[in-house]
């Protein structure tokens, strides 16, 4: 009954599906120190089993921690050290529409669809977007594994859906604007991997920065300096991103 009561319900007319109510993000499956801020909040609030995330709020986990966000039959599971903002998720007509921001971490996603229902589902980050309708990938923003289906892999920034966006999630990375029209397709068995080359000054990344957050809510010690851990995005000089497929 519980499931009944949260996930989609759908009524078919004419052969389409038609939404009854909003899509909703539950969150399942807690383990360790798993966070949710609202919108313009200052303050992290512990997550609790069953919890239907509000759009526009931010999921934080922990070192050793993980949670999963089930949205009907499409599951994203989010690893230990992310943070992952949902911006958008909405029922146009037969196609479900979820837009997510991975701002650090990584995550496990499971785009599938139920009978008469289409998923239009993407994740964006600093430095890239994965945009899928029914497939399972590993994602970081830098680099791609799909391990079924067929996931278009866009380089630089899109315009994200969420009202209000914060400006500090774009501090530090790359200055590239993305183009929806122009990706490269990644199908199941392949990985994919963005190359990030620059001139110009040290760099920083905001991606690093939040990482080492969490890393000290953890307990665990941080990097040293402004060294991200990762591959560095300059926020001075020019930047070039590539994707290398094997």
């Amino acid at each position: 009954m519980h499931k009944k009561a949260l996930f989609l319900l759908a009524l078919m007319i004419g052969g389409h599906a038609v939404w009854a109510v909003q899509p909703q993000a539950i969150l399942q499956s807690l383990k360790g120190k798993v966070e949710v801020k609202a919108l313009g909040a200052t303050i992290w609030t512990p997550a609790a089993e069953g919890q239907v995330l509000a759009q526009s709020a931010t999921l934080s986990t922990g070192f050793d921690s993980s949670v999963v966000v089930v949205i009907d039959k499409t599951t994203i599971q989010v690893k230990p050290l992310t943070r992952m903002t949902i911006d958008k998720l909405a029922a146009e007509g037969d196609t479900v529409k979820t837009s997510t921001f991975l701002r650090v971490g990584n995550i496990s996603a499971s785009v599938k669809s139920a009978e008469g229902v289409k998923q239009d589902f993407k994740v964006q980050s600093p430095f890239s977007t994965a945009s899928v309708r029914g497939t399972e990938f590993d994602y970081d923003g830098l680099s791609l594994e799909v391990k079924e289906g067929l996931v278009a892999f866009i380089l630089g920034r899109l315009q994200r859906d969420a009202e209000n966006t914060p400006a500090e999630d774009f501090v530090g990375s790359p200055e590239v604007q993305g183009d929806p029209d122009k990706s490269v397709p990644v199908a199941g068995g392949q990985d994919a991997k963005i190359v990030v080359t620059f001139s110009g000054e040290d760099p920083t990344t905001q991606s690093s920065t939040d990482k080492d957050s969490l890393q000290k809510d953890s307990g665990l010690p941080t990097g040293t300096g402004n060294k991200p851990t990762g591959p560095a995005a300059p926020t001075k000089g020019s930047v070039t991103l590539t994707i290398t497929l094997p």
